[in-house]
């Protein structure tokens, strides 16, 4: 049996299971969770781009994408939306890494035969459990959502420049939205403003405008 057979068959013998006893469905290389209000947390396995028949590496990835943020997407792509939500779409984006790797370093499983094989997807599973699952289920709840804004930690994106800071302004508008307009609104919408480069003003009006028009619907739906 060739490694990369011997990788999906643990990943969908062993990961696989994991994942859809926690509620996620799909299969490889990535599960989705809905909750009530359209947030999708997303669990993707990653194959390396330079794996051979003889070494492989891949990671886990972890995500969480929101609904209203969905919907910008999709106010952005258009027809070029892709149909199904990958990970890349999502506002919280992290990933696991095998036991014992040092704190903030990408490190991969690699294997190179099929006993490490079986061993990495294992491992695979239990960061999961151990780090992963807890994760994406908080991110399901938007109040945790929102202090995760707060404290400018969205996974492997941290509020500490100021282009960070105005993604995670477009973030604090687009979540709440939905209850209407209001002062917060309008001050995340100011704040989004701020530092903002002159050639990136005509996408800022666009934003500004659409995430207005959905807070007035909103509240004409709330009335109506």
């Amino acid at each position: 049996m060739s490694l990369h057979l011997v990788v999906k068959t643990a990943v969908r013998d062993t990961l696989g299971p994991v994942l859809r006893s926690d509620g996620y469905k799909g299969s490889s290389p990535t599960w989705r969770k809905t909750n009530a209000a359209g947030d999708v947390a997303i669990v993707n396995f990653q194959n390396s781009s330079w794996n051979t028949s003889e070494k492989i590496a891949c990671v886990i990835n972890i995500a969480m994408a929101p609904e209203p943020w969905l919907r910008w997407w999709r106010e952005r792509q258009g027809d070029r939306m892709m149909k199904t939500v990958g990970e890349s779409l999502g506002l919280y984006r992290d990933r696991l890494h095998p036991s014992g790797s040092p704190p903030i370093a990408d490190v991969w499983w690699r294997f190179e035969d099929e006993a490490s094989a079986v061993d990495a997807v294992a491992d695979m599973a239990v960061q999961w459990e151990a780090s992963g699952r807890d994760v994406l289920d908080a991110l399901l709840d938007r109040d945790v959502l929102f202090r995760h804004l707060d404290d400018g930690d969205l996974g492997h994106i941290k509020r500490r420049s100021g282009s960070y800071g105005i993604f995670f302004a477009r973030a604090r508008a687009l979540l709440p939205m939905d209850q209407g307009p209001s002062e917060a609104l309008e001050r995340s919408l100011e704040q989004a403003r701020e530092d903002l480069l002159q050639k990136h003003e005509a996408y800022a009006d666009h934003f500004e405008s659409w995430v207005r028009q959905q807070a007035s619907a909103a509240a004409i739906f709330s009335r109506g």
